[in-house]
């Protein structure tokens, strides 16, 4: 993203130009180019997306500081109870770790408010279903609390199954301003960069971005991550054959 702001080329003698370190101006004094010469941008032809790993595993981290009051007696009962260990936790630095611990506190309040549901259902003699559920949530529930444990909950399990299911991108949104109430000024930027993109794909871009979020390595359609843990894992195993002391 960087490179593509701050890169250009120079028509003259075609170098590299990273305006971070040297202008344009000095550019053109330090060759004795002549002042009809012209710049461009390296990487303007090229789209930059953001890693949805990374986009997840940093999301993970802003919803474990917000949701730590309802998660401290979850995650003390799983064993983390002394202060560092709650502090590891609370960090969010074992992704998968992370992962496990909101999966656990999101799928039990799903199941909690699809519990009151199901009791009115039968009550009424309703049919139950997921269309219902959703219908009665939407027109009948007027509880803030049981509004937002809702949307928050199922917003949340979309939003994490995205990566792997290749379903809509909308929830994982959803989710994104939440850089902007923490400490993620990167992430900030790399959120409203990909969404401005995203809005001026042409469909058949948008098509083939929907169809490359993910990616299984092991060929099962359940399973799959974004391309930028993928990166990372075949990385990890090309240097696993490499001496301790490099190459």
């Amino acid at each position: 993203m960087r490179l593509q702001q701050y890169v250009y080329v120079c028509s003259s003698c075609e170098e590299l130009v990273d305006t971070r370190k040297e202008s344009l101006d000095d550019h053109t004094a330090k060759h004795n180019h002549d002042n009809s010469i012209n710049f461009h941008r390296a990487f303007s032809d090229f789209i930059f997306r953001p890693g949805p790993g990374h986009i997840e595993l940093n999301m993970a981290k802003c919803l474990l500081n917000f949701c730590w009051p309802i998660l401290l007696p979850m995650v003390s009962a799983l064993g983390f109870r002394t202060k560092k260990a709650l502090d590891v936790v609370k960090r969010g630095t074992d992704h998968h770790r992370s992962k496990h611990i909101l999966f656990t506190l999101f799928d039990a309040l799903a199941r909690e408010l699809l519990l009151t549901h199901v009791r009115n259902s039968l009550e009424s003699g309703a049919p139950v279903s997921l269309e219902s559920f959703n219908d009665w949530v939407r027109d009948s529930v007027v509880d803030p609390n049981y509004l937002f444990l809702f949307d928050m909950c199922f917003t949340f399990l979309l939003a994490f199954k995205r990566t792997i299911t290749k379903l809509s991108w909308q929830p994982e949104y959803s989710l994104r301003p939440l850089f902007f109430a923490g400490n993620h000024p990167k992430y900030q930027e790399l959120h409203l960069r990909d969404l401005c993109d995203r809005v001026q794909y042409p469909p058949e871009l948008a098509l083939e971005m929907k169809n490359t979020e993910s990616f299984s390595v092991s060929g099962e359609f359940n399973k799959g991550q974004g391309a930028d843990f993928v990166h990372e894992e075949t990385n990890k195993f090309i240097k696993s054959f490499l001496p301790p002391w490099g190459p």
